[in-house]
């Protein structure tokens, strides 16, 4: 929601897309919600439970004209050209965590955990556990190596201007 908002300022209306179904997602939903209460966002939840419940919540969506959308769901691995088409049409920014969402389709912007960074830990605590490890005993880690992927070509058609400061933290820049 920072990144969001840094990037496009204006930004007071958020549609945030979700999956009820999905813990990854409903924690992902809270913690959206409360980013953007505290950086005076008004969000519009776009909750599903169920694939066939996407049309229902993006018609919703059009109807609130939100300024931003942000994708908190692994919906966007099935339904990203809808997603984009929605966004496209509607000339909404889409921020997920969803690098795919991005490079392949109509987001702004992503911003993830490094995949590259987790498999090395994956890796590393598999070793671990064939040399005897109980797996109980080893630690929760989080990933401290992110990734923001930005999509100049979509922010030239929405009219947006990325900031030097974004620019700058992104690791991929999609021109």
């Amino acid at each position: 929601m920072e990144l969001l908002k840094e990037t496009v300022p204006q930004v007071t209306r958020v549609a945030i897309l979700w999956d009820t179904s999905d813990p990854y997602s409903v924690r992902r939903f809270k913690a959206a919600q409360d980013a953007a209460r505290a950086l005076g966002l008004t969000i519009h939840s776009l909750a599903m439970r169920h694939s066939d419940e996407l049309e229902r919540v993006l018609e919703a969506a059009a109807q609130d004209r939100p300024e931003a959308l942000v994708v908190c769901s692994t919906t966007y691995n099935a339904f990203g050209p809808r997603i984009a088409a929605f966004a496209a049409t509607h000339r909404v920014p889409v921020v997920s965590n969803n690098r795919a969402a991005v490079e392949q389709h109509f987001g702004l912007m992503a911003y993830t955990a490094n995949a590259i960074d987790l498999y090395r830990r994956v890796a590393s605590y598999v070793d671990k556990i064939f040399k005897g490890a109980q797996p109980g005993d080893l630690p929760i880690e989080r990933p401290d190596q992110f990734d923001l992927v930005i999509n100049l070509k979509t922010a030239e058609v929405l009219g947006i201007p990325i900031p030097p400061t974004i620019l700058y933290q992104a690791t991929r820049v999609i021109r």
